[in-house]
């Protein structure tokens, strides 16, 4: 089964619901996933990849994490330009 490690920046007003959307998908598709919002690794813990919600700042922050576990990243844009936030609220 594959393990998703979340990294929401909760002070952003969209990351709730856009969490609660993420959650439910993952649950449907069988994938399992820790929420971090300081972007912690638990520990003895694997990951196949890190979605972070936010915005590009959200992003750099998690881009450190991913580096270290050696996993792809994906973002969901909760901010207003999401530079490099991939995937919309809409989408």
């Amino acid at each position: 089964m594959k393990n998703f490690l979340i990294v929401p920046n909760l002070t952003r007003e969209k990351t709730e619901s856009l969490l609660s959307l993420t959650k439910e998908y993952l649950e449907r598709e069988n994938v399992a996933f820790t929420v971090s919002p300081d972007g912690s690794v638990p520990a003895g813990e694997t990951f196949d990849a890190l979605i972070f919600i936010g915005g590009d700042g959200t992003m750099l922050r998690s881009a450190h994490t991913a580096l270290e576990l050696d996993i792809p990243m994906v973002g969901i844009n909760a901010g207003s330009v999401g530079y490099y936030s991939r995937i919309s609220p809409d989408d």
